[in-house]
């Protein structure tokens, strides 16, 4: 009798476990929920057309062979459901050096990193940095101590004929990135262009001398290639500097020096078939001047400005190799991160951008990653389990992929829960640790603390 008794709590147990932590504690307490906000999704007023894809950049841990099987194979299959593109860096971020000395190449640790894009089903980039210690300027030749040094001027040949080698190794990647955030390229980095050398700016004349010869190479013997640049770090404060310029927003102001290397690589590039830049949606200095979601605003002006440059800024489609949102309150709640996450993508999807490349898709034990990842730390028994952020990237791509026509969405209280609506789907955010009544049109629901949740568009009111 007593076994019977046990036998029947567990199963209970287990019944209120598989709806999941919001399934009762709520159910009580409604009548206390705060009063409705409401999402209006006008079906009549198309707003814009999705052009994003989702993707992922590795870095050091993410999926390695010698993690735990079950954990690595649960962490692929969720890859390849949340994703369309990969990244991986040729050396650094998972990849020893591929050529230890002149003309001695080792593959196998990027072979490894590539293949493992290929099983996931990825269109694969391939982000054509660092160069090897041998590269660089005397001094800064230890290959991990001094990873952020570029390839000495009398290296530059070299580091071209190593990104030929992998470019003819790889032919199924189709999409390659010039090099990682001007490592090594600020004006007073060994190596730098004389007449920039000892100021106080990027040494924009030497990526785009750098990036130009990769380019005529990479053409030379893949005409279809794609390249882009130059991959470089949007910076902002929270406070006007002498070198911040006209660009500003809740967030802060954005650094001149950063949008004057873009125009000059723009003005100079030989071609380009996409543009890559780089931006937390935090602050350089680490100051706050708003709340976490209102930062997201950051990507819109990024992108803003970029599509009012000539020399292919308002053309060109935009990745963004490393990108995340930074979140000021970091409580640990994976939930939390996944909203302020949304809140970013919502932001970033409506301003224009090609693809986001989600920086470290593999988190720790908890899923807690930049701020947060798709699955958690493969390395350990039990693990590569979803996240809430990956339910998300999932949605974006199942639901919002490129053509999809989105439609104008407003939110009666936009500081509490925000909308993205497609004819057929709304992607919802709940922004505060509170629960919330709210209505779609005519439909209620009640979204739980940060809760994120994709629902069918009800017809608009009187539609």
């Amino acid at each position: 009798m007593r076994k019977s008794f046990i036998i029947i709590c567990l199963l209970l147990v287990l019944s209120t476990l598989s709806l999941g932590p919001n399934a009762f504690p709520l159910q009580a307490e409604e009548s206390k929920i705060p009063d409705d906000i409401q999402i209006t999704v006008d079906l009549a007023v198309p707003e814009s057309v999705s052009l994003m894809r989702t993707g992922v950049t590795h870095t050091q841990h993410s999926l390695d062979a010698w993690g735990d099987i079950y954990s690595i194979a649960r962490g692929k299959t969720l890859l390849q459901n949340a994703t369309d593109f990969q990244n991986q860096h040729i050396m650094g971020w998972g990849a020893l050096n591929p050529e230890p000395s002149p003309g001695k190449y080792n593959w196998k640790s990027l072979d490894t990193r590539v293949q493992t894009m290929r099983l996931t089903g990825a269109t694969m980039v391939l982000t054509l940095c660092c160069a090897p210690g041998w590269m660089r300027p005397a001094g800064y030749q230890d290959d991990w101590s001094q990873l952020a040094n570029a390839p000495d001027p009398s290296h530059l040949q070299d580091f071209v004929n190593l990104v030929v080698a992998v470019v003819q190794r790889y032919p199924d990647v189709q999409y390659f990135q010039v090099w990682n955030e001007f490592k090594g390229m600020w004006g007073t980095s060994p190596g730098c262009t004389p007449s920039v050398c000892g100021k106080q700016r990027w040494d924009y004349e030497r990526y785009t001398t750098l990036y130009n010869a990769v380019y005529d190479a990479v053409k030379a013997v893949r005409p279809t290639a794609q390249l882009g640049g130059p991959y470089i770090v949007m910076d902002a404060y929270a406070s006007p500097r002498s070198y911040t310029g006209t660009i500003s927003g809740p967030y802060g102001y954005m650094d001149q020096r950063v949008l004057d290397a873009i125009t000059y690589w723009l003005e100079n590039k030989h071609g380009a078939e996409f543009i890559a830049i780089d931006a937390s949606s935090g602050n350089k200095d680490r100051v706050w001047l708003t709340d976490e979601y209102t930062q997201a605003q950051k990507f819109t002006d990024i992108i803003s400005w970029i599509r009012q440059q000539p020399n292919g800024g308002s053309t060109l489609p935009i990745f963004w190799p490393e990108w995340y949102a930074s979140v000021r309150n970091k409580d640990g709640n994976p939930a939390h991160y996944n909203s302020v996450m949304t809140n970013a993508l919502i932001y970033t999807l409506r301003a224009g951008a090609t693809l986001p490349l989600i920086w470290q898709p593999q988190g720790d034990v908890r899923g807690i990653a930049f701020p947060v990842g798709l699955f958690t730390d493969t390395r350990v028994v039990g693990g590569g389990q979803p996240t809430p952020f990956y339910d998300t990237l999932k949605a974006f791509k199942e639901n919002f992929p490129p053509g999809t026509q989105l439609y104008q969405t407003t939110s009666s209280s936009p500081g509490k829960v925000i909308a993205l609506g497609s004819a057929m789907k709304t992607l919802l955010v709940n922004k505060t640790d509170s629960a919330r009544h709210i209505r779609v049109n005519e439909t209620s629901f009640i979204l739980y603390p940060y809760e994120v949740r994709i629902v069918d568009t009800p017809p608009t009111p009187n539609g």
